[in-house]
């Protein structure tokens, strides 16, 4: 699935699609390697089912790169190298069962939240994006986990 699909699965508007294609070149401009997937990170829908997108991550094997307030008028693009280095991560399910990623609802949320180093990150996703936040874990975040040893 392209960006723009995503974008517009997730109900955003051809402007933020606009923008994420901006941001998705200067993401690879930014980034040391080739970026190889990219989510959105989303509150929860309002009472109407509509959502909130907050922002747009790029990821490679090696480096997350977030656009924050992707709605605001300004770019904004953070880039973190994430090889071996995510400290901590929780994840926290509600009626999502990652040993069977297709079976979402409309009440299916997920977050993924942690450390690389100082640096906080924080995924949420619902309904269908729960999975493809569970690619994401699985993909770029638990192969990044490192071992803390105490010295």
């Amino acid at each position: 699935m392209s960006l723009c699909e995503y974008i517009t699965q997730l109900g955003g508007a051809d402007v933020l699609v606009q923008k994420s294609e901006k941001l998705h070149a200067l993401a690879e401009v930014l980034c040391p390697e080739e970026i190889t997937d990219f989510f959105i990170s989303e509150t929860s829908p309002k009472t109407d089912g509509q959502r909130i997108l907050e922002s747009l991550w790029f990821l490679s094997p090696k480096y997350m790169l977030e656009c924050k307030r992707i709605m605001a008028g300004a770019f904004n693009i953070d880039v973190a190298c994430t090889y071996k280095s995510i400290e901590r991560c929780e994840i926290t399910f509600l009626e999502y069962d990652p040993l069977h990623p297709e079976a979402t609802t409309d009440n299916s949320r997920l977050s993924v939240e942690g450390n690389i180093g100082p640096i906080e990150y924080s995924f949420r996703a619902s309904k269908a994006n729960c999975s493809k936040l569970w690619h994401i874990f699985e993909n770029y975040i638990k192969p990044n986990l490192v071992e803390l040893v105490n010295v």
